[in-house]
Formats: C-alpha cells, structure tokens, sequence
C-alpha cells in the first residue's frame, strides 16, 4: 500500500487488503484532500478469501478517480453508491467479467468512465447525465445504440472485442471517435463513418482488414484524422473531399506513398513529416 500526495490530489494505490487500522489511517491522511484517486489492485487475491468487499471505499467519499484494475474477488459494485461525487471511474477485469454495471447509474457527477472486459447491463450508462467520455474494451457488442441517451457524451473509444456495427453513428452526436484493434473489421463495418454528422476527430488504430476509407463529403466536420499501424491500408483518396479537415496525421501506414501530399485538400498547410510519422 503505498501514497502520493500533492497540494490538491492524492493518490492512494492499494495492492492488498486494507486493515481496519490500515483504513484509519488512510482517511486520517487524506481528509483534507480536494481529491483523492484510488488504484485497487488485487490480482493476487485468492479464492480463500472469497468475495472482496470495498465498502471501506465509502469511507473517502470526497474520491474524483476510482481505478479497478483486475480485481480477482469482486462480485458488486453496490459500494459505489458510497461515492457520490466520483467524476472518474475504470472498472477492469474481474475472474468472472460479469460484473452488473447498474450500480453506475447513480454517479451523476461521473463524467470519464473506462470498461475493460465489463459490459454486462452497459445500457445503465445511459443514466449517466454527465458523462463525456467513455472507453469499452475486450467486449463484443450487439450494437452501440445505448450511447445515444448519454446527453453529454462527447468522446468514444472502442478498442478490442469484436463490436464491429457502428451504424449508431448515423444518430451519434460523438465528436471524438477512436476505432482500435477491434476484430475482424473490414470495409464495410467503417461505412457508417461517413454519416457521423458531429464528428470532429477521427482515429483508427490496428484494422489490419481495413484497405480503403470510407465517404466523408458529408463529414462536414471532421478536422482531425489519425491513422495508426493499419498496416493493409491503401486507400485514403477519400479524405480529399472532407470540407474541414485541418490535419491528417499517418503512422506506421506502409501502403501509403510517403509522398503523397495531402495539403492541396486541407484547410492547413503541411504541418510536419516524418519518416515513421507524418503529420499533414
């Protein structure tokens, strides 16, 4: 168990379970804080302990940033309701992954949110009226319409798993979107990027199956498109008829003539070149 502690956060990193005393302690050293974040992580928590209980969380209700990170005996999140004024939480891997997220719904000040190999009743987000950003990984989704009632919901990213229908973008008001590593995608899963009316910033990460981009005329805009490590990308003429990009930055993207000068089709000027990093 160790500590950080600055003039307004602290961090407070848990790697085994706390004593009473050791919890006495740990509200006493941090009852001024204007913030506190706590990293849990169990990973060697074994199974003759049985389930793990953070009630004890409860106890630092003035915490902005809770991170679970493989917390092998967790069964319920019903402790966050002692956390009301959490803006921040990363819930990671448990030893069932079956963790029910309707606990979340009551953190009306959570505005960052990551899920890692969590989504069991992930529609329980769309109660969160604060929420602006949000991180699903290592799941597989029938679809991502449940983003559409997040009123704030302003950044997006999809990494792992194997969600691959976006059609929810043609509805979506994301303005940042990032695609990363997610299975099997190919062409005609990235089509409905072209009817993300909002979007602004545009990532797309490892889709090794992805070759050519999809329609962006009616991206009116799009101003920023990342594209990392897609290693059989070969088409990106597209982009040419994106009203307002601004830059475009290229990286580890073989297929793509390192040549090629994009700054007639931007608002900008070439802003900088690299040989493993161009950025137009």
């Amino acid at each position: 168990m160790s500590s950080e502690q600055t003039s307004d956060q602290s961090v407070w990193c848990i790697d085994k379970a706390p004593t009473d005393s050791d919890i006495e302690k740990a509200a006493e050293r941090y009852k001024d804080c204007d913030a506190l974040s706590v990293f849990v992580d169990f990973d060697t928590w074994p199974d003759s302990q049985g389930e793990l209980d953070l009630g004890f969380l409860a106890a630092f209700g003035q915490m902005h940033a809770l991170h679970l990170r493989y917390i092998a005996g967790l069964k319920s999140l019903a402790f966050l309701a002692g956390l009301p004024a959490l803006s921040e939480l990363t819930i990671g891997p448990t030893k069932t992954s079956r963790l029910d997220l309707t606990p979340i719904q009551n953190l009306t000040s959570l505005k960052v949110l990551h899920l890692d190999k969590q989504s069991h009743r992930i529609e329980a987000t769309s109660e969160l009226s604060a929420l602006e950003q949000l991180s699903i990984q290592s799941v597989s989704l029938k679809d991502l319409d449940f983003t559409h009632a997040i009123p704030q919901l302003d950044s997006l990213k999809i990494g792992l798993g194997g969600t691959r229908n976006l059609s929810f973008l043609a509805k979506s008001r994301v303005r940042t979107l990032e695609l990363w590593r997610i299975a099997k995608v190919e062409n005609e899963h990235i089509k409905p990027l072209s009817l993300a009316a909002h979007l602004r910033h545009l990532v797309l990460d490892q889709l090794s199956a992805v070759t050519a981009l999809p329609d962006f005329s009616r991206a009116v805009h799009l101003q920023r498109v990342e594209l990392r490590r897609m290693q059989n990308l070969e088409d990106i003429h597209t982009l040419e008829k994106a009203p307002a990009l601004e830059s475009l930055v290229l990286e580890d993207v073989p297929k793509i003539a390192s040549q090629q000068d994009f700054s007639p089709h931007l608002k900008n000027s070439i802003q900088a070149a690299k040989s493993d990093r161009q950025e137009i």
